[in-house]
């Protein structure tokens, strides 16, 4: 099952492992992200057979940026106003770059 037949059907997000986490649709898992180490903020993103990777920089103004895997090339990324005392929001709208 990929992520357009999931759409309309419940999404369980889950982490069945340390810096594993799952998106699932009656049991099938659609999409993953798993973080590359045991530390760090580079985490790569798999879904309907495309991968992407996802990184996390900067202190007083964090960044998450999005790449195709092997490109340089930042293909979307979202930036977190400061000051700012609220954390991450748990749903992003990414934007191109």
């Amino acid at each position: 099952m990929n992520f357009e037949q999931a759409a309309g059907n419940d999404l369980e997000w889950r982490e069945p492992e340390r810096r594993l986490h799952e998106v699932s649709c009656n049991g099938e898992v659609v999409a993953a992200l798993r973080f590359e180490k045991g530390w760090g903020s580079l985490a790569t993103g798999e879904c309907g057979g495309s991968q992407w990777t996802f990184k996390r920089t900067g202190f007083l103004s964090p960044r998450i940026t999005v790449r195709q895997v092997g490109s340089e090339t930042d293909i979307a990324g979202r930036t977190r106003p400061i000051p700012s005392t609220h954390a991450w929001p748990r749903r992003l709208r990414l934007r191109r770059t």
